[in-house]
């Protein structure tokens, strides 16, 4: 019925996260000459502009109001309301696909995707065992999710609809050069530092700043590196400065006497290059769906000692491509970095082998493919 296929990508566009950059690795990666992507933003922000930066067209939306978790009462009447609107504006782009990939897009979307003909992939890229997520992705003709851990919390009756397709990963074929991007990082983080900054080593935390990511787990576990690490070291973290938690973070910097040693970075896109300038990464959240940033890490050769938790566990395989710490116990976590810190080849071992394993899983190619199937076999089922 379509000889190219138009695939419409909604976000809500006021943050930048694991799901947005999974999504345009997709959107790049797909082949022109049999799918077109269309992508709308509800909100110009700061999605927005990491799309220009990347030559990604994209429109805004005007004619739809996003639909927000609420009472399932409203939730309902939302999605009605919604639905006519949706309905009219796919129709008029000509939409064969409608892929979504958060909460409230699936709300905003759905209904009206159904009602204009198209057909609907939920993409679930969080842990969520909510029900009524059993009822609303029943409107979906594809239910996607990004690990085997998020499959198993989800709903007996979507669990059993769900296709588990890893996030996809733009693959190196070496490691960066991290001599470079530890040069900038530290330049950035201590000028004083800058041409004699060999010795210093530097400890990150890449995630936004809530208490997901649990950022005061990564100060606990920084403190505890900074009270015997036998020279200077430096904990940069990366994320966005989300106001529920930045007060508490802060608070705690302080208490802890870290004022001179952590250093709010904010957020960096790509964050890439800076991961690949930090010594060790360390991921302390739980209910991870996957972890982006493991992977991220393990990609360009530095190495991770994250939460033994979750969709962690799908990703590194403790000892041999990274640690896997005691969730709650930041002196485990603070044990590993600095076996890490202290034993050149170990780091070196473990990096080598992370490297290897996360390009053999978590390839761009790999996802591409796949979606490159299930887009067609939708389309041709209607």
């Amino acid at each position: 019925m379509y000889k190219v296929i138009r695939v419409f990508y909604p976000f809500v566009g006021d943050t930048v996260g694991g799901s947005h950059i999974s999504a345009m690795a997709l959107i790049r990666g797909l082949d022109r000459e049999r799918f077109e992507p269309v992508i709308m933003l509800h909100v110009d922000g700061p999605l927005g502009a990491v799309l220009r930066e990347q030559n990604i067209p994209y429109t805004v939306c005007s004619e739809v109001s996003v639909i927000c978790r609420d009472s399932i009462g409203k939730e309902l009447s939302n999605m009605v309301r919604a639905a006519v609107p949706v309905c009219r504006l796919l129709r008029r782009l000509g939409v064969a696909v409608v892929h979504t990939n958060d909460q409230r897009m699936h709300l905003t979307w759905g209904l009206g995707a159904r009602l204009a003909g198209c057909r609907f992939v939920w993409h679930q890229r969080t842990g969520d065992d909510s029900r009524r997520n059993a009822v609303y992705s029943r409107l979906a003709h594809k239910v996607l999710t990004i690990s085997d851990y998020c499959k198993s919390i989800m709903p007996r009756g979507m669990r059993s609809r769900a296709e588990v397709l890893y996030n996809p990963f733009e693959v190196e074929d070496a490691p960066r050069a991290r001599n470079l991007a530890r040069t900038r990082l530290v330049a950035e983080l201590a000028p004083s530092l800058a041409g004699g900054g060999e010795e210093v080593a530097i400890v990150g935390f890449v995630g936004n700043l809530q208490d997901q990511k649990r950022p005061l787990v990564f100060l606990e576990v920084a403190q505890r590196i900074a009270a015997i690490h036998a020279g200077p070291v430096l904990f940069p973290m990366f994320g966005e400065k989300r106001p529920d938690a930045l007060a508490r973070v802060r608070d705690r910097i302080s208490a802890l006497g870290l004022e001179d040693r952590v250093i709010l970075m904010g957020q960096r896109v790509p964050i890439t290059p800076w991961i690949s300038g930090c010594d060790v990464i360390v991921a302390p959240a739980i209910n991870e769906g996957f972890g982006r940033v493991l992977v991220e890490a393990m990609m360009v050769g530095t190495p991770v000692v994250a939460s033994d938790h979750s969709g962690h566990r799908e990703i590194i395989k403790s000892g041999q491509t990274g640690f896997l710490a005691q969730a709650e116990n930041p002196e485990d976590m603070a044990r590993y970095v600095r076996k890490l810190l202290s034993d050149v080849g170990l780091s070196a071992a473990i990096t080598g082998a992370a490297h290897k394993d996360v390009c053999r899983r978590f390839s761009a190619e790999v996802h591409v493919e796949r979606m490159a199937q299930i887009y067609p076999d939708l389309v041709s089922a209607i």
